[in-house]
């Protein structure tokens, strides 16, 4: 599984070409992707009335993982 970063998915939503963008290559090597709950309020605080239709929809088909203490020290660790 693969967790997503804000960036990544920026640089999806501006790309014309879609399949030039960073994202697409993951999806490609990895079926499971996923953001967390930091990312998902990152979107949408950037994001307008006509954009927040795209982020719902692209959201439904990712896991969402509330972020806690043990997520971030193995994060640390992984780091």
């Amino acid at each position: 599984m693969i967790l997503l970063d804000t960036n990544v998915l920026i640089e999806y939503f501006r790309k014309k070409n879609k399949r030039k963008s960073f994202f697409f290559d993951l999806t490609r090597e990895n079926s499971e992707l996923a953001i967390s709950i930091v990312t998902h309020y990152q979107i949408f605080i950037g994001s307008n009335k006509a954009q927040d239709g795209f982020w719902d929809r692209f959201f439904e088909e990712l896991t969402l993982f509330n972020v806690d203490i043990s997520c971030s020290s193995e994060a640390i660790k992984i780091y």
